[in-house]
Parts: structure tokens; C-alpha cells; sequence
């Protein structure tokens, strides 16, 4: 299947996303990376999530630039996403390892299991309520700042990032929509109303957040089913104007709003395609209506094989019912003929 789910900063969502930077840095305070000394490691921990960065001092390099791309990153993130989660450097001057407070570092490294100065720098997390060093969890992919959120996002399930998401697919059938002429007649309405149910059809297919953006996709399909185009653009008008008059919105409900408008933007934007496009696109299209088939016959058929199971235990115990009625009647009718015998002796 070549539908994809990836992340994007459209243009619209940028530039609503940067006009409110400075004024929701002063409404809402703003999370940044921070130095972590060994002393005070154990009680933030105890509060929020912890991503060390475990590392020598004054480092240089691709290692260093993707960390502060990664501190750029957090910093952008909306608030009350990103509030459990804290983000710091774990500096070891290895120059100085005479010093007290560079030994006592080196030895929290040591439980960390980030002591291996080869291997730094070495990313290690620690979950809210981690007791001990020696508990927390280190990162062992590439060190870029997609590898590293992706960690964070997988054990903790905290989303590093101001990011608008995008579906491939359900992009290009909105953009198919868009080419398609509302007043084509019988035939243009029915393309339209194939593609709009199957990209509802299609939100069986995804998870997590993929699956809350795919939802969107299919709600805009639906109103401008029964609205008609001209939805789109006011709804995308009466977003933007929200975004621009209410200064103390959050970052997370901008991000909202932006990933709304981005939607609508594909239904806006008529696309023209080659031949070999066009093959492609329809092949995607039914590679995933027949994928939902199978998963539709999949569910039906276990739920006839758990019927017959059923069935089968019902009929095993009747059986068994039936085989001992008939052993205990055979049994019996045994008994009587000793009794019989023996009477008949007697006599």
C-alpha cells in the first residue's frame, strides 16, 4: 500500500503559527532546554518526564546541531502538550574529572549506563516517578531529532513538535474532488459521492494520530457533499479570522485550526495528472477498498467460526449426554439380568 502518513508546516498554518510567536511566548510560559545538574536529576524526575542528554562539555559537531534543532523544537511545541516532559543537557567536563562535581556527574552516567565516552552523546529517559538512575531507558537509533522525538513519543506518548500532519492519499483525492466540475451532471456527482465514501471508509485504515487527522479528512468530505463546494472556502475564511483575532489562543489550539485549514487548502488546489498518475492513483484507491474487504471478511468469518465452535461444543456435550443415558440404561438393564440369574438359582 503506498498511502503515507507523514508531517508538514503548510503555508497557511506557518504563517498563522508565526504572527502569534511572540504573543503566546508572553501569554503562556515557554519551555526550553536546560542544563540538569546530578543533584537535582532524582526530584525532576519525580515531577515530569526526563530526556537527558548525557554529554561532554562544549561539544561541536552534526551530534550538537540536532540536539539544538531539537531545542528549538520543544521550544516551539505547545504548552500543555510538552508540560510533563523536560528536556536538558547532562554535562561531564572530562577535563576536569579531579573536580568533585565532575566525579559525582561520572558516576550518575555510570548508572545511567551512559558512561562510554566513545558513545556519546547518549540519550537516556527517565519516566515520571523513576526512583533510580540505573531505571532509565537509553535511545539506541540514529541521533537526529526525528529519531529522538519518535523515542519520546513511543515511551511516553509525548508528542515533541508544532506539526501539522498530512495523509498522501486522502490529499490526492481531495485534489481530485477540487478538478471535478460541481456542475458535470449525473456522473460528476456520482465520482464525487465514490470518493467521498471512500475516504470515510478509508479512516478504518489508520491509528493514533493518523487516525484523529484521517477523521478530519473525511468530516470536510462530508460537508461539502451536502454543502457544496463553496464550504471549503468559508470555512477555511472563518478559521483563519479566528486564528487572527483572538491573541491569547494556545499553541495547541493554533495547531488545530492550522491542521483544519491545511485540510481544506488540498480541496481548493485542482491537480492535473499524466497517465501513468492516473493509473497509479486509481490502483492506490483499490488497493486499499479491497484491503478493507478482506479485513470486512476477516471479522465476518471469525465471527461464523466462533458461532460454529459454539455449535460444536453444544453438540460434543449432547453426544456425551446420549452415550451416557445410553451406558447407564445398558447398565442396568444388566443388573436386572444377574437379579434374574440369581432369583431363578434361589428357586
Amino acid at each position: 500500500m503506498r498511502t503515507t502518513t507523514t508531517m508538514a508546516l503548510p503555508r497557511a498554518a506557518l504563517i498563522s503559527l508565526a504572527a502569534l510567536a511572540a504573543i503566546q511566548c508572553a501569554a503562556a510560559k515557554k519551555v526550553e532546554c536546560s542544563e540538569i545538574k546530578p543533584g537535582k536529576l532524582k526530584s525532576l524526575a519525580q515531577d515530569t518526564h526526563v530526556l537527558l542528554k548525557v554529554d561532554k562539555k562544549d561539544t561541536t559537531g552534526d551530534d550538537e546541531t540536532q540536539y539544538e534543532n531539537l531545542c528549538a523544537r520543544y521550544a516551539d511545541s505547545p504548552t500543555d502538550r510538552v508540560k510533563g516532559l523536560t528536556i536538558g543537557n547532562f554535562v561531564i567536563d572530562t577535563d576536569a574529572m579531579d573536580n568533585k562535581d565532575s566525579k559525582k556527574a561520572m558516576d550518575v552516567a555510570k548508572k545511567l549506563g551512559a558512561e562510554v565516552e566513545s558513545e556519546w552523546p547518549t540519550y537516556i529517559l527517565l519516566k515520571k516517578g523513576t526512583q533510580d538512575a540505573s531505571e532509565g531507558i537509553k535511545y539506541g537509533g540514529e541521533k537526529t531529532v526525528e529519531g529522538v522525538t519518535n523515542f519520546v513519543k513511543e515511551q511516553v506518548d509525548v508528542q515533541v513538535g508544532s506539526l501539522i500532519y498530512y495523509i498522501d492519499t486522502l490529499d490526492k483525492m481531495a485534489a481530485r474532488w477540487s478538478s471535478i466540475d460541481e456542475n458535470g451532471g449525473m456522473k460528476a456527482q456520482l465520482e464525487k459521492k465514490f470518493h467521498a465514501y471512500v475516504a470515510k471508509f478509508m479512516i478504518f485504515l489508520y491509528r493514533g494520530d493518523a487516525k484523529e487527522v484521517a477523521q478530519m479528512y473525511g468530516k470536510v468530505f462530508s460537508s461539502v457533499l451536502e454543502q457544496g463546494d463553496g464550504y471549503v472556502t468559508k470555512t477555511k475564511e472563518r478559521l483563519e479570522g479566528l486564528i487572527k483575532s483572538d491573541s491569547n489562543m494556545s499553541k495547541l489550539k493554533i495547531e488545530e485550526l492550522s491542521q483544519r485549514i491545511y485540510i481544506l487548502e488540498k480541496f481548493t488546489d485542482p491537480v492535473e495528472v499524466s497517465a501513468e498518475d492516473n493509473r497509479s492513483y486509481w490502483f492506490a484507491i483499490l488497493w486499499n477498498v479491497a484491503l478493507l474487504g478482506c479485513m470486512f471478511f476477516l471479522v465476518v468469518g471469525m465471527l461464523f467460526s466462533t458461532e460454529e465452535s459454539t455449535t460444536e461444543v453444544a453438540g460434543d456435550e449432547k453426544n456425551e449426554e446420549v452415550s451416557s443415558g445410553d451406558k447407564k440404561d445398558s447398565n442396568e438393564s444388566k443388573d436386572e439380568n444377574e437379579a434374574g440369574a440369581e432369583t431363578k438359582k434361589e428357586q
